[in-house]
């Protein structure tokens, strides 16, 4: 297969720790972005405006560049149109502070209620409302932004979320590795890339036993990630991965990081 050009390394911020000193600590283990969680309670899209400028001096000192994560519990499928709208308003003010902070991919998430995915009507709706509002922001975005989708465990089905990529030109995919992994093992993983090939715009990297979204380090659980780097490498990804590794010793995250550059490496 030979060497395959390696994407760049990041790690995203806990929105429950002050933002600025998120950032200095991921800085400080060298990675090459911070995807910032645009969240309550230490992240929310206020507090991230209010230290925009400090923010942009400390990723310009340790030459990383940002991305933007909103909160997954966003629902923008919602049935109940009062609630999309305020939801619409939310995230335009999230892409809003992005661009502030030069943040040039933004994901979205494709949320949902299990209970209305449950009932058949019901999940139609909630694709729609998905297609609707994602052309939505991805028009209030404009061309120097990307907006992308990130696919959930609740709306695990690979036809559902395709339905949504499909009907929004423009959005890029937030590829999840756990999250496939627990739709459906290695199998849905390999699907979801080969699926997505030319509209992944970013992956998220952690490991988990198939059942619950767990976010372990590389390796502590069931994922193949060697066999899900030969697959990433075959469609030639070269953009942005972050190491979205829940744990309180950063640096096991950039352990995580050491051991899948290494497999990205290995011919």
């Amino acid at each position: 297969m030979g060497t395959a050009k390696l994407p760049t390394f990041g790690t995203t911020t806990n929105p429950s720790i002050d933002v600025i000193n998120e950032i200095k600590e991921i800085a400080l283990l060298d990675f090459d972005f911070v995807e910032i969680s645009i969240e309550e309670p230490c992240g929310s899209h206020r507090i991230i405006a209010r230290n925009a400028r400090k923010i942009n001096r400390v990723i310009a000192k340790h030459k990383m560049f940002a991305l933007g994560h909103a909160p997954w519990w966003i629902d923008l499928g919602s049935p109940h149109e009062i609630v999309r709208k305020a939801w619409i308003s939310e995230c335009e003010k999230i892409i809003d502070v992005c661009k502030k902070i030069s943040a040039r991919k933004i994901t979205f998430h494709a949320h949902s209620q299990s209970m209305l995915l449950s009932d058949n009507t019901l999940r139609r709706e909630v694709i729609s409302n998905y297609i609707e509002n994602m052309k939505s922001l991805v028009d209030y975005a404009g061309g120097d932004t990307v907006v992308m989708l990130e696919n959930t465990t609740e709306m695990s089905s690979l036809k559902d979320f395709d339905k949504i990529i499909s009907g929004v030109r423009g959005l890029g995919v937030n590829l999840d590795i756990g999250h496939a992994f627990i739709a459906g093992g290695m199998k849905s993983v390999s699907s979801h890339i080969k699926k997505f090939s030319k509209r992944i715009e970013h992956i998220h990297m952690h490991d988990n036993h198939g059942k619950m979204d767990e976010h372990l380090p590389i390796g502590l659980a069931n994922i193949d990630f060697r066999k899900t780097i030969n697959d990433l490498k075959k469609i030639k990804y070269d953009k942005t991965v972050s190491l979205e590794v829940f744990v309180p010793e950063r640096t096991v995250t950039r352990i995580s990081e050491e051991i899948v550059k290494e497999i990205w490496s290995s011919k």
